[in-house]
C-alpha cells in the first residue's frame, strides 16, 4: 500500500510539474506575441507600413495566431486585413458570447470596411448587451451619421451624452452632427460644450478637442479673426499639438493669403517632421500655385520618409508627369505600384510615361499586370 501512495505521490508532481513547464512555455509564446504586435504597432504609426505588415507575416507562421487580443485587431484594422479580423472575432464570440471584446470587435472591422448598415446593427447589439459602456453609443451614432440618418443619429448620441456626462467622444461625435446638419451655431454650442467637460481625468483632451471643432466650425463661418484667437491659445497651452499649426495654416488658405498660408504649412513640416499632413498640404498648395520645383523639393523629402503614404508616393510621380520627366515618371509610378500594387491609376500613368519613352511594350506589361491583379482580387 505504501508503494502504490509513494507511486501516486510521484506521479502526481510528475504531471504538476509538467503542467507548470507547459503554462511557462504558454507565458513566454504570449510575451513573444505581445513583443511583436506592439513592435509592428509601433512601426505602422512611424508610417512604416512594410515593416509592419513583416511583423504581421512573422506572427501568421507561428503559433500565435490563434490569440485574438487589442494589439492584433488594432493592427489588422490599420493594416486592411479585415478578413483575418473578422474571422478572429467571429471566432472569439462563438467561444465567448459574453465577453465585450470580441462583439466590439465584429463593430469596428463592420465599421472598417465602411459597412455602416451591419456596424450600426452590431453597435445596437453592443448597447443593448453593454448599455454602461459609451463607445456603443458614439460609435453607433457615427455610423447612423454617415448613413445619413441624422435624426437618429442626434437622439442616439444626445442620450449618450446624458448617460456619460464626461466622454468626450459622445460630446465630440455629437458636434460633428450638428455640422454634418448644416447647423453651424448649434455646432459651435456643442464645441463649446465639450470644451467645459470636466472630471474624469479629460480636461486637457476635452478642451483641445472642443478648441479644434470649434475653430472649424468659425473657419466654416469666415469668422476666421476669433478661430484664430482660439487656436493661438490653444498652441500656447499646448505646443505639442500638431491641429492648432495644421488649422491655422488652413486659415490662411482659406482667407486666400498664399504666402502666408506656405509659411505656416513649412512651420508645421519643420516643427512636426514625423507627420505626412504637413509635406503634403504643403506640397499641394505649391503645386497649385505652379511652384513645381519647390514642391518636388518637399515631396522627394517625404517618400522616402513615409514610405505608407499613398498620397505623398502618388503626387512625387505626378509632379514628374506635370514636368515631362518621363524617365523619372515611368521610375517614380513604379515605385508607386510596387508599394501599392491594388491602386490602378499607377498603371495606366505608368504605361502613358512608358508610351512617352517609346517602351510601348513595357506599357502593354504594365497594363496586363493590372489587369491580372484585378482578376485575382475579383476572383479572391
Amino acid at each position: 500500500m505504501f508503494n502504490i501512495l509513494v507511486a501516486w505521490r510521484d506521479r502526481w508532481s510528475a504531471l504538476r510539474e509538467l503542467n507548470t513547464i507547459q503554462r511557462a512555455e504558454r507565458e513566454i509564446a504570449r510575451a513573444k506575441f505581445d513583443a511583436i504586435i506592439e513592435e509592428a504597432n509601433g512601426l505602422f504609426s512611424q508610417g512604416n507600413v512594410r515593416g509592419a505588415r513583416e511583423r504581421l507575416q512573422r506572427i501568421r507562421a507561428s503559433a500565435g495566431t490563434d490569440y485574438a487580443t487589442p494589439g492584433l485587431l488594432r493592427l489588422l484594422l490599420d493594416l486592411g486585413d479585415l478578413d483575418h479580423a473578422e474571422l478572429l472575432m467571429q471566432r472569439g464570440h462563438r467561444e465567448k458570447p459574453r465577453a465585450l471584446f470580441f462583439l466590439e470587435g465584429l463593430a469596428l472591422v463592420a465599421q472598417q470596411r465602411n459597412d455602416f448598415e451591419v456596424a450600426a446593427d452590431r453597435w445596437a447589439r453592443f448597447r443593448k448587451r453593454f448599455p454602461a459602456w459609451p463607445a456603443g453609443y458614439s460609435q453607433g451614432g457615427v455610423c447612423l451619421a454617415k448613413l445619413g440618418r441624422l435624426l437618429e443619429a442626434d437622439r442616439l448620441l444626445e442620450k449618450a451624452i446624458r448617460s456619460f456626462p464626461n466622454d468626450v467622444i459622445c460630446h465630440s461625435e455629437y458636434a460633428k452632427v450638428a455640422d454634418i446638419r448644416g447647423d453651424l451655431d448649434e455646432a459651435l454650442r456643442r464645441w463649446q460644450l465639450l470644451q467645459g467637460v470636466q472630471g474624469g481625468g479629460v480636461i486637457t483632451l476635452a478642451y483641445q478637442l472642443g478648441t479644434i471643432g470649434l475653430a472649424q466650425a468659425l473657419r466654416k463661418l469666415r469668422r476666421f479673426d476669433e478661430a484664430e484667437r482660439h487656436l493661438k491659445e490653444m498652441r500656447a497651452a499646448h505646443p505639442l499639438n500638431i491641429l492648432p499649426a495644421i488649422e491655422l495654416a488652413g486659415i490662411a488658405q482659406d482667407r486666400g493669403d498664399v504666402e502666408e498660408s506656405v509659411r505656416r504649412w513649412q512651420t508645421v513640416k519643420s516643427r512636426f517632421p514625423l507627420a505626412p499632413t504637413g509635406y503634403s498640404n504643403l506640397a499641394a498648395l505649391l503645386k497649385q500655385h505652379d511652384r513645381l520645383a519647390e514642391a518636388e523639393e518637399v515631396l522627394g523629402d517625404a517618400v522616402g520618409r513615409f514610405e505608407g503614404d499613398f498620397t505623398i508616393a502618388f503626387e512625387y510621380a505626378d509632379i514628374a508627369d506635370r514636368r515631362q520627366d518621363w524617365e523619372s515618371a515611368a521610375q517614380r509610378w513604379r515605385d508607386v505600384r510596387g508599394r501599392f500594387p491594388n491602386h490602378g491609376d499607377a498603371y495606366r500613368r505608368a504605361a502613358d510615361a512608358l508610351r512617352k519613352l517609346g517602351r510601348t511594350s513595357e506599357a502593354e506589361e504594365v497594363l496586363e499586370e493590372r489587369r491580372r491583379i484585378s482578376t485575382q482580387v475579383t476572383t479572391g
